[in-house]
């Protein structure tokens, strides 16, 4: 189940409800610092291969092992600049299933195109 109150709506003095593009932009233009529950993600996760780090999975649990949290991607992590994402790449569906099969217990993901 997606989160209704986020460090978003915190920083945007905003009411409880869904996260829209507008919201994610806004607090990209106040350069809203990373934290334990707000990760910007310039590009999309790819697939672990050649033994190289899941790095997907391990936000995922990081995030999971605290009280939740955000991973937006399209957003570049340092100056909070939008850089989008390529519509060509892995469905969200498709990225989450890989953090659900490399952790353990699962961990219940939301993705949410804006």
């Amino acid at each position: 189940m997606a989160r209704s109150w986020t460090r978003l709506h915190e920083h945007l003095g905003a009411a409880p409800g869904p996260l829209d593009f507008d919201m994610v932009r806004r607090a990209a233009a106040d350069t809203l610092e990373e934290s334990d529950d707000l990760d910007w993600k310039e590009h999309l996760p790819q697939p672990p291969r050649d033994g190289r780090w899941n790095e997907l999975a391990k936000d995922v649990a990081a995030m999971a092992n605290t009280r939740g949290g955000l991973l937006i991607f399209g957003v570049r992590d340092k100056a909070t600049d939008l850089t989008g994402i390529d519509p060509a790449m892995p469905a969200p569906s498709s990225t989450t299933s890989g953090s659900a099969t490399t952790s353990s217990p699962t961990c219940p993901t939301s993705p949410s195109p804006l």
